[in-house]
């Protein structure tokens, strides 16, 4: 008897129970399952489309216009996506985005080498896809979660994510390695497609609140980051955080590919590599509370330059691994707590959460705005994978990150009702 009640002690203090106000409702945890599904079919085929364009060309120029491409359209096709999302609603437009996955990947597979060819048109029609699904999910977050809950949300939508994203590149490395040349790159595309199609089915059992004005107010945005300080700078750390995901985006398999030059290794360590992430996300999801926002980003910052100092040593097998597993751990030390506290000041915003729609067009603005600087400098000042050049720029956009202490001021953690600098002052 002694020793159950001991052991449930330790339980209980090890993993307490989650309080009410933190726990999900049920079409929080839905919409956590469908991003999941969502995250199967994209990390099987994004992580090796970029792989697959190298394979063909061998050429990060061509890698980088085609991302250059991307998320430089991505912003304008955000603000087209979001007055939908305003006027027909959240789901029919995050359907309609899981779709146009399934239709991109499609024409991928019927196109096969040609995609090297045509490689603008393909990031077009990415660029698309992505846009109506991000605009609409990233709303749809704000609406299944709570003030309450959202950091816990958003820790664990990280973490299914992540977990997925972690079985996707294992599946697609295993594929493609059971095939002779490129076909398995062809199969691996039709199984994300499948995957896509799953989604979209499984969608329509979400049903959001829908919100009360149809009105679309971006047009009004620049008074609002005129007039809310916090705001604005907020939007500059976005900038910051994109300059170092663009390189994220592609850069990491191909040095791994360089180092290994074997798919399925790349799908398996990728799959080590997001084991990380997991553990970063889950004791943030326990743990994580919006007054130690300060200290995960320090904490991140700290962690993105230590694995930019890595490939300072050149692109050899160690250091691309360090770089991997360093930088795979932080993204969500970061991304988590970013992301609850946008939310949150979202709430505290002109019209409340009237703006959520134009406030996450306006983060994808930032976001793709860093993204695309970051691609060109590498572009233009990195010709190649072993260029002297491409660590320090990699560097560069992790030292950036030092700026989202700025972004959240100091006021963060001595007051979690609100972001800083928008809670009310004391009258005389």
């Amino acid at each position: 008897m002694r020793c159950e009640i001991s052991l449930s002690a330790l339980k209980d203090r090890l993993f307490p129970p989650v309080p009410e106000d933190r726990r999900l409702g049920g079409q929080a945890r839905l919409s956590l399952f469908i991003h999941s599904c969502f995250q199967l079919g994209s990390s099987m085929s994004a992580v090796f489309l970029n792989l697959y364009l190298w394979r063909l060309t061998e050429s990060l120029t061509v890698n980088a216009l085609y991302n250059l491409i991307l998320y430089g359209l991505t912003s304008f096709a955000f603000a087209v996506a979001g007055r939908w999302v305003k006027r027909k609603g959240s789901m029919p437009v995050l359907r309609l985005g899981v779709m146009a996955s399934a239709f991109f990947y499609l024409l991928v597979v019927l196109a096969r080498e040609n995609v090297a060819a045509w490689y603008g048109f393909f990031a077009v029609l990415h660029s698309a896809a992505n846009a109506l699904y991000w605009s609409a999910y990233l709303v749809l977050m704000y609406d299944v979660s709570t003030p309450q809950n959202r950091l816990r949300y958003t820790s664990l939508n990280t973490l299914y994510f992540t977990l997925a994203g972690l079985a996707g590149p294992a599946i697609a490395g295993f594929i493609i390695s059971r095939f002779d040349s490129l076909a398995g790159y062809a199969i691996m595309f039709s199984v994300a497609f499948c995957t896509f199609a799953f989604t979209a089915a499984v969608s329509f059992r979400l049903k959001p609140a829908a919100s009360k004005s149809r009105g679309y107010y971006l047009r009004y945005m620049g008074l609002v980051i005129g007039r809310h300080r916090p705001y604005r700078n907020v939007l500059a750390g976005f900038v910051l955080l994109g300059a170092f995901q663009g390189l994220l985006f592609f850069l990491p398999n191909i040095l791994l590919y360089q180092v290994l030059a074997r798919e399925d290794l790349v799908g398996y360590l990728t799959f080590v590599f997001s084991a990380t992430g997991i553990a970063a996300s889950l004791f943030i999801s326990r743990f994580g509370r919006d007054e130690h926002i300060r200290r995960f980003l320090l904490a991140a910052a700290a962690g993105f330059t230590l694995a930019a100092v890595m490939l300072l040593f050149g692109i050899r097998l160690w250091t691309v691994l360090a770089f991997m597993v360093l930088q795979a751990f932080f993204v969500p030390v970061q991304s988590n707590p970013v992301s609850s506290y946008y939310y949150q000041m979202i709430g505290h915003l002109p019209l409340k959460g009237e703006l959520r729609v134009e406030t996450v067009i306006m983060r994808e603005f930032a976001l793709n705005a860093g993204r695309v600087v970051a691609i060109a400098a590498m572009a233009v000042l990195a010709d190649g994978v072993h260029s002297p050049v491409l660590p320090y720029v990699v560097l560069v956009a992790a030292l950036l990150q030092f700026g989202w202490l700025r972004a959240v001021g100091p006021a963060a953690a001595e007051d979690r009702r609100a972001p800083a600098g928008l809670r009310k002052r004391p009258t005389a």
